[in-house]
């Protein structure tokens, strides 16, 4: 496998966090690397040309379009995303895959943080992990009122409505779903309640 900057990059951390001897590690193992976007992007945009190089370098890669994309706007619980994610893991290890990481720039590097303590992945790469919740313009008394307004929408029946609601960042339009009641969780992802 020839390694490219980026590559070598990757295959360090992953060395590091598996705890292989490089050379070894380069001539054996099939890693899968899941990647996600941050708020909304998509697969085109700021994670695609790591998810090319990666592939050129032979590894396994599946850049998802997550529920925070522009196209999307949170259309899908969290559970449903980590569904997604899950489901491209196992694909990956049905092609061979000996070893597992998800992956996220921003938004999609905090929900790689927060899928990587739930489930058994063999590290976490985040690519400037979003939310700042400590910055000036950040409202906590805003966001919480968003969060109430959100329910009592959920209440009344209109969850499946859209609606403009706080995020971390102040500028989101969320669509809530009766079916699947969402709250925001820490100002990076919608968690189911």
């Amino acid at each position: 496998m020839k390694l490219s900057s980026l590559g070598l990059y990757i295959f360090v951390v992953c060395a590091l966090v598996i705890g292989t001897p490089a050379l070894t590690f380069a001539e054996t193992a099939k890693i899968g690397i899941v990647i996600m976007h941050g708020k909304g992007g998509s697969p085109d945009q700021h994670v695609n040309g790591i998810a090319n190089a990666l592939e050129r370098d032979g590894y396994l890669v599946a850049n998802l379009e997550m529920p925070w994309s522009k196209r999307h706007e949170y259309n899908a619980s969290v559970s449903a995303a980590e569904e997604q994610v899950d489901s491209a893991l196992t694909k990956m290890r049905k092609q061979g895959a000996t070893h597992l990481f998800v992956s996220g720039h921003s938004q999609g590097g905090g929900f790689a943080l927060y899928f990587g303590g739930r489930h058994r992945v063999d590290g976490v790469i985040g690519l400037a992990p979003g939310g700042n919740v400590g910055r000036p313009r950040f409202s906590v008394r805003s966001w919480v009122n968003s969060v109430a307004r959100a329910r009592k929408l959920i209440e009344k029946g209109k969850g499946d409505e859209t609606t403009r609601l706080m995020d971390h960042e102040d500028r989101k339009v969320l669509s809530l779903s009766s079916s699947h009641p969402t709250t925001i969780s820490h100002g990076l992802i919608l968690t189911e309640q």
